[in-house]
């Protein structure tokens, strides 16, 4: 997959872009949904004039997102361990006992 030069917009600003071709369909993607969240903190706190402040709480909340994804995410990892380890034991439960019977 060969560089690719693309330009995206966000919050109203174009960003020139060089990447791989086969992240192109990530990038636009982020891309909207960083402007989705512009949109409904622009209408949201009415008030705020800079762009960059609204842009800093899109990012704080996005983070916060991935954060607690990447939380649950280890939580289920850790629980599937365990049930393999519980499943490991009861094999091994098993084998010992068809051994013993077959002794």
């Amino acid at each position: 997959m060969g560089d690719l030069s693309i330009k995206i917009n966000i919050a109203g600003t174009e960003y020139p872009l060089r990447l791989k071709s086969d992240e192109e369909e990530t990038v636009r993607q982020a891309s909207s949904l960083i402007n989705e969240r512009f949109a409904e903190f622009e209408k949201k706190f009415s008030g705020v004039r800079e762009k960059k402040d609204i842009l800093a709480m899109v990012t704080l909340q996005l983070m916060v997102e991935l954060l607690k994804g990447e939380k649950g995410r280890v939580a289920e990892l850790n629980r599937l361990q365990l049930f393999v380890q519980e499943v490991n034991s009861m094999v091994e439960g098993h084998q010992s006992k068809l051994k013993q019977d077959n002794d």
